[in-house]
């Protein structure tokens, strides 16, 4: 069996941000891509961020975003 898929042959990843709103009103974001470990990089204020997971994204779905002004 070829499971070099298993150890990073393959980087791929999937971010999810959900909450629940009052009463019943769930909403999320998907995020589906590449991965790129980073041993060290840079914010957005040009200041060290140490090492990061950065993600590539091929696929993004979301739902219940009418709420996203609450």
């Amino acid at each position: 069996m070829n499971t070099a898929w298993m150890w990073g042959a393959l980087p791929a990843a999937t971010m999810v941000v959900d909450d629940v709103l009052p009463p019943w009103r769930p909403r999320c974001v998907l995020i589906r891509g590449r991965a790129e470990a980073l041993a060290a990089a840079t914010g957005p204020d040009g200041e060290p961020a140490g090492p990061i997971i950065r993600l590539h994204p091929t696929e993004v779905i979301s739902w219940g975003m009418e709420f996203a002004a609450e």
